[in-house]
């Protein structure tokens, strides 16, 4: 189980947090903590934290903190105990990387914040551009479908794909869900 806690700092709007939270697809419970301009959400799968990582790098100012916990065992932090947590570290934190995962298993945890962070970094660089041809694509269209799309060549399609660095946030991304997955267990030392 996933908690992510989502809130705005400056220059982001609340137009921003809303294309934050509408990107991830499958959540399970949510609640809107308007006095704290904060929304939580609630989900099972690693994947919907991916959306929200992806979703939140075309949106400076979005702040997440992601709490990991699978449920099992005794614990007195729940998952949404850890998504404070993380929050408010990631609202402290200066830069352009406001994204912090807390978990059950801390170092993963922490390693999944220093990729996610890395993801994050390197979506921010992408162009306008470069974010539609990644997006036809990620659906499963073809970059020859994607050049008829936008009235492009392919050669286009694949040069934008390239400086976007699709390839390079595709091959991170199942680490990333691994490192989630793994913050949420409990540690076995």
């Amino acid at each position: 189980m996933f908690t992510v806690a989502i809130c705005t700092r400056r220059p982001a709007t609340a137009e921003d947090l809303n294309a934050v939270v509408s990107a991830i697809r499958t959540p399970i419970a949510s609640k809107d903590e308007t006095e704290a301009g904060e929304v939580i959400l609630q989900v099972v799968d690693p994947e919907a934290v991916l959306q929200a990582i992806v979703a939140a790098a075309r949106h400076t100012g979005v702040c997440i903190g992601v709490g990991a916990d699978s449920g099992e065992g005794r614990s007195r932090l729940t998952a949404l105990d850890f998504a404070r947590r993380a929050l408010k570290r990631a609202r402290s934190r200066s830069g352009d990387m406001p994204i912090v995962i807390y978990g059950r298993a801390s170092e993963a945890a922490s390693w999944a914040t220093a990729l996610a962070q890395l993801l994050h970094f390197s979506l921010m660089r992408r162009s306008e551009p470069g974010w539609e041809v990644a997006h036809l694509v990620s659906r499963g269209i073809s970059q020859k479908d994607a050049a008829l799309d936008l009235g492009i060549t392919e050669q286009a399609v694949s040069q934008r794909l390239r400086a976007a660095g699709y390839r390079e946030s595709r091959n991170i991304e199942p680490l990333l869900l691994c490192l989630l997955e793994q913050s949420a267990r409990i540690p076995t030392r």
